[in-house]
């Protein structure tokens, strides 16, 4: 099995901002499908998605 090259994942993306504080919440949706190319077990499709959260602070 080699390494994967490219994986595209769309993410939308949702953040609220107030005065200098900020939260966002995003889900990321792999595309590129790891089991491929895998003998033995053909109907598994495995996909990277991600589920992020985080805080943010303006500097200026």
């Amino acid at each position: 099995m080699g390494t994967i090259d490219f994986d595209l994942r769309p993410r939308p993306q949702f953040g609220l901002t107030y005065q200098n504080y900020g939260f966002y919440l995003a889900y990321s949706v792999g595309t590129k499908n790891y089991q491929d190319g895998i003998v033995g077990n053909p109907n598994h499709q495995v996909n990277a998605n991600y589920l992020r959260f985080g805080i943010n602070y303006k500097l200026k």
